[in-house]
């Protein structure tokens, strides 16, 4: 046989042919010459062999995973592991995390994001359902990520303006300066309108905790009217994030520090 050469067809569609979830790849073979990347459900080995003599060719697959049929031009190194599920739904996330955050949710369309993540359109819709779908859950991602680094980062001692401080300087600054562009969830809100949006219940969900972290925070040093001021200290929180995601600095942020300061005299 000669030394058979993949089109990048080929590559391609190894390259996404990872299963959905609940779903596993095999190989199955077809002659010498043929492979295809897929396995027939509920099909008896005895019937798939009566069907390949009786068709002369591939047996039906009920699998919703797109079959990757290769020719005797696929050398063998490009029959490795397809890329698993996780890898290809955190490639996704990862280009949401980019394009939603640094360009906008409605300025980057489905073409623009199954791009950046290099996979197709079929491919993304298969792990998220609809763009709804990759929105909601690279939400959900980024509050995950913030909860745990308040985790590490807030110390539970000390005077309660000073963890409150402490908190906002978690709360505003990137972990990448360069990349600031404000708040994701206050970006986020602006442009998902409905209310019946999936997303906008991780949103309120996350303002909520915020506000009872400063209640906890100043309930815990017995300042009086916890509740009621933990809300204005929010309302500084949030106003300066807004302020820093408009004129990209950090004036905003030491303002609200003296604010802070002020509420807590």
């Amino acid at each position: 046989m000669a030394d058979p050469v993949a089109t990048e067809a080929d590559a391609q569609c190894l390259v996404e042919g990872g299963p959905a979830p609940g779903e596993r790849a095999s190989i199955v073979a077809a002659g010498s010459s043929r492979l295809a990347f897929g396995e027939p459900r509920d099909r008896p080995a005895e019937r798939e062999a009566d069907g390949w003599a009786r068709h002369g060719s591939l047996p039906v697959v009920d699998i919703c995973t797109p079959i990757c049929v290769l020719d005797h031009r696929t050398p063998i190194g490009v029959l490795s592991r397809p890329m698993s599920t996780m890898d290809t739904r955190s490639k996704i996330l990862e280009a949401a995390e980019r394009c939603f955050y640094r360009r906008g949710i409605t300025a980057t369309g489905v073409d623009a994001l199954a791009a950046e993540a290099g996979v197709s359109k079929r491919t993304l819709y298969r792990h998220f359902g609809s763009k709804e779908g990759v929105v909601t859950t690279y939400l959900e991602r980024r509050e995950a990520r913030w909860r745990r680094r308040l985790e590490r980062g807030i110390d539970g001692e000390g005077p309660a303006v000073d963890r409150l401080i402490d908190y906002l300087h978690l709360y505003m600054y990137s972990e990448d300066p360069a990349t600031n562009r404000g708040c994701a969830f206050i970006n986020a809100s602006a442009e998902l309108a409905a209310d019946s949006h999936p997303g906008r219940a991780i949103i309120e969900g996350s303002i909520d905790r915020v506000a009872e972290d400063i209640a906890a925070i100043l309930e815990d040093a017995r300042v009086p009217d916890a509740r009621e001021l933990a809300e204005e200290i929010l309302l500084v929180y949030e106003g300066a994030m807004s302020v820093t995601g408009i004129r990209r600095d950090d004036g905003a942020g030491k303002t609200a520090e003296r604010l802070i300061r002020r509420l807590l005299s």
